[in-house]
C-alpha cells in the first residue's frame, strides 16, 4: 500500500497492551494508526484534530459512555465509519450496537486476515454509502429548486417526498404530507364537472408506465388551479416497482390567456368579414325600407278611393317578406360567430360549411372559384360555434394562399362524406401549398410565414384543438406549387333518447300567454299566432308570474328571453317550485343572438328555444306543445 493513500485508522481501547499490539498489527498491514484513545473524550478530541478514515471500537471503555455511545456520537459528529472490535457477544449488547449502524462487530480474538478484509468492506463500503449520499443530495436540492411540482410515493401510495412548488400548490407542507396516504395531500377533479378523478399513482403503478392526467387541484385553504401533469412508476435494475412519482404544474394562467387568444382570433375573423356582412345586410334592410316606405305611401293614398290596383302593393309585400328572411338567415350564420362557446354540443355540417363559405365569400370571390360535394348525413357532435370557427379559419387560410391573378385557374373544392359514423371533410385549394417544413410546424401555436403583425399563429393550433376536443383530428397535406388539403374528421351525432310527451290539453283552440316586454313584438306575434291560439299578453315576466300563481292555465307560455324585471332562468325555477305543470309548458323565443351563460343553461334545459325571426315555425312547435307533442 503507497504512502500516499494510506488510510488512518482510530483504535479506541482501554487495555493499553491490547491497543498497542493493535496499532503495530495495523501499522504493518499498511495503515496509518499515529495514536491511540483509550476513552470516548480520549476519541473525541483526537478525531477532533485529525478525523480519521475508521474507527476502531472497543464496547467497554473507560469513561461514563461505553464504546456504543461513542460510535453514534463519532458518527454523528464527524461521519466515520466504525468497526466493533469486543469480546461481548449477547443479544443485549448486539441490539445497541446494531442501532448505531456500524460497519462491521467482530469479536476477539479475531485473525488479521479477516480484520483486514472488514477493514478494507468498511471503508469502501463508506466511500460508496457516501457517494449516494452526495447524490441523493444533490438530486434532492435539484428537485426542491425546480419551478415543476414533485410529489413521490411509495409502493403503498404514501407520500415520501414533496418540493416547495408541492407544497405551494396542494397547501400541505412536506413534513405534514409525508407517510401519509396521497389521496388526502393531493385530489385531482375533472375541470368541468368536479367529479374525482382516478388515482393516477395508481394508474401508473399498474401499468408500469408513464401517464399523463389534467384536472383541476384543490389545495388546501386555496382556490382551485388546473394542472398538467405527467405520473411514472419508479423502478429498480430489476424492474420491480418501488413508488411513483407525480411532476405537475399550474397551467390556470396558460389555459386563460389560450381562451383570450381563441377569443382574439375569432374577433380577428368577424373583423376581417365585418365590411362583406354589412354589404349583405344593407341589400334586404334597404329592400324592406324602401317597399315600406313604398307600401305606406300607397295605402295612405288610395284610402280615399277605390281598391283598386293591390297587385303592386301585395307584390312589394311579398318582397319585404322576402328581404327579411335574407336579414334573418345572415343573422342565424352570425350566431355561428357570437359566442365564446357552446354547450350544445350538436350541428348540422352542411348548415355550418355553407355559412362559413358565405363568411369567406368576400375573400373568396376575387380569388378563386368554389366547388362544393356535400353528401347527404346526420348531424355531428360538435359545437356549432367552435365549429364555424375552425371552418373559417381554414377556409381563410385556402383563400389567402390563392393568386388573385389566376381566378381562372384556382379552385376550391370542399367535400364531405360519412361512413355512417364519422363525417370525413375534405378542403382543398390549389394555391401556392407549404414546404414539408412548414407543413409539419402548421399547428404549431405561434408558427407562422406572414410578416409580422399579420397575424398570431394561432389559427391552425386553435383548430386543431377544437377538432381534437370533440373527439375528432385534423390533419394537411401540402406540397410547394401543388397546394394544400386539409382533412378534418368529426364524430356523427347520436340521438338521445326523445323526453315523455306532454298531455295534450282538451280544447278546440289552444290558450297561449305571450310574454315580451317589447309592445311592436307582442302585436306582432299575436297578430301571426292569433289564428291559431287564443292569445293573452302580458308585458314582463313578473305580471306574468302572478297571473300562473293566482290560477291561470295555458296550453303554452311563450316568453322573450331578453326581460328586464326577471330573467328567464329565475321565471323558469318560480314556475318549477310554484306551478310545476306550467314549467313544463314554457317556451323560450330568442332573437338569435343572446347571452352565452344563459343560452347554455336553455340548451341543457328540456323546454324548446325557439327562433322569433321565423313565425311560422315557431307557430308549428308551438302546436306541438299545445297537443302534447314532444
Amino acid at each position: 500500500m503507497s504512502t500516499e493513500h494510506r488510510k488512518t485508522i482510530l483504535v479506541v481501547e482501554d487495555e493499553r497492551i491490547v491497543a498497542m499490539d493493535l496499532q503495530r498489527t495495523l501499522q504493518g498491514m499498511g495503515y496509518e494508526v499515529p495514536i491511540t484513545a483509550a476513552s470516548a473524550d480520549d476519541a473525541f478530541r483526537y478525531a477532533t484534530e485529525r478525523c480519521p478514515d475508521l474507527v476502531l471500537m472497543d464496547i467497554h471503555i473507560k469513561g461514563e459512555r461505553d464504546g456504543i455511545e461513542a460510535a453514534q456520537l463519532l458518527r454523528e459528529r464527524f461521519a466515520v465509519p466504525v468497526i466493533f472490535l469486543t469480546a461481548y457477544s449477547d443479544h443485549e449488547t448486539l441490539s445497541r450496537a446494531a442501532k448505531t449502524e456500524p460497519h462491521g462487530y467482530l469479536c476477539k480474538p479475531v485473525k488479521n486476515d479477516v480484520l483486514r478484509s472488514s477493514i478494507e468492506v468498511a471503508l469502501y463500503k463508506h466511500e460508496v454509502d457516501k457517494r449516494v449520499r452526495e447524490r441523493e443530495r444533490w438530486f434532492s436540492t435539484t428537485l426542491r429548486s425546480i419551478g415543476d411540482a414533485v410529489v413521490s410515493v411509495d409502493v403503498g401510495g404514501k407520500v415520501t417526498f414533496m418540493n416547495a412548488a408541492a407544497e405551494r400548490l396542494t397547501g400541505w407542507a412536506e413534513a405534514e404530507a409525508q407517510g401519509r396516504p396521497v389521496a388526502q395531500v393531493l385530489q385531482l377533479l375533472d375541470e368541468r364537472t368536479g367529479v374525482p378523478l382516478a388515482d393516477p399513482f395508481s394508474r401508473a403503478l399498474e401499468r408500469g408506465e408513464r401517464i399523463e392526467v389534467s384536472g383541476a387541484l384543490g389545495a388546501r385553504g386555496g382556490p382551485q388551479r388546473l394542472v398538467s401533469d405527467s405520473t411514472a412508476p419508479v423502478l429498480s435494475p430489476d424492474g420491480r416497482a418501488t413508488g411513483a412519482v407525480m411532476v405537475f404544474r399550474d397551467v390556470t394562467d396558460q389555459r386563460r390567456l389560450r381562451q383570450q387568444l381563441e377569443q382574439a382570433e375569432r374577433l380577428k375573423a368577424l373583423g376581417t368579414l365585418s365590411a362583406g356582412m354589412a354589404h349583405e345586410l344593407n341589400n334586404p334592410l334597404a329592400v324592406m325600407l324602401s317597399n315600406t316606405r313604398w307600401v305606406t305611401e300607397e295605402l295612405q293614398r288610395r284610402a280615399t278611393q277605390e281598391v283598386a290596383g293591390l297587385g303592386e302593393v301585395l307584390d312589394s309585400l311579398k318582397d319585404i317578406l322576402e328581404a327579411g328572411q335574407r336579414a334573418a338567415k345572415i343573422i342565424a350564420d352570425l350566431k355561428t360567430f357570437s359566442r365564446a362557446e357552446g354547450a350544445d354540443q350538436r350541428s348540422s355540417l352542411q348548415r355550418c360549411i355553407e355559412s362559413s363559405l358565405r363568411f369567406v365569400e368576400p375573400e373568396l370571390n376575387l380569388r378563386a372559384r368554389v366547388h362544393l360535394e356535400l353528401e347527404a348525413m346526420g348531424d355531428v357532435a360538435a359545437d356549432e360555434t367552435r365549429l364555424g370557427q375552425l371552418l373559417v379559419n381554414v377556409l381563410l387560410n385556402a383563400a389567402q394562399a390563392f393568386e388573385p391573378a389566376r381566378f381562372e385557374s384556382n379552385r376550391l373544392t370542399v367535400k364531405a362524406v360519412s361512413d355512417g359514423k364519422v363525417a370525413h371533410v375534405s378542403i382543398s385549394d390549389t394555391g401556392r401549398g407549404m414546404s414539408a417544413e412548414v407543413a409539419a410546424r402548421a399547428f404549431e401555436p405561434f408558427f407562422t410565414t406572414r410578416r409580422v403583425g399579420a397575424g398570431t399563429g394561432l389559427g391552425l393550433s386553435i383548430c386543431h384543438g377544437i377538432a381534437r376536443s370533440v373527439g375528432g383530428d385534423l390533419r394537411l397535406e401540402s406540397a410547394l406549387g401543388r397546394g394544400t388539403t386539409v382533412f378534418l374528421d368529426l364524430p356523427l351525432y347520436v340521438e338521445k333518447p326523445a323526453p315523455a310527451p306532454l298531455p295534450a290539453r282538451s280544447g278546440k283552440k289552444p290558450s297561449l300567454l305571450i310574454i315580451d316586454d317589447e309592445p311592436l313584438v307582442r302585436s306582432a306575434v299575436r297578430r301571426m299566432l292569433g289564428p291559431r291560439f287564443e292569445v293573452t299578453l302580458a308585458e314582463s315576466a313578473t305580471q306574468a308570474l302572478a297571473q300562473l300563481v293566482d290560477g291561470a292555465r295555458y296550453d303554452v307560455v311563450l316568453t322573450d328571453v331578453r326581460m328586464p324585471d326577471m330573467t328567464v332562468l329565475e321565471l323558469h325555477q318560480a314556475l318549477l317550485e310554484r306551478v310545476p305543470e306550467q314549467a313544463a309548458r314554457l317556451a323560450f323565443m330568442t332573437g338569435g343572438v343572446g347571452e352565452p351563460d344563459v343560452l347554455d343553461a336553455l340548451s341543457a334545459l328540456p323546454n324548446l328555444v325557439l327562433d322569433k325571426t321565423d313565425l311560422a315555425r315557431l307557430g308549428d312547435a308551438l302546436l306541438r306543445v299545445a297537443r302534447g307533442s314532444p
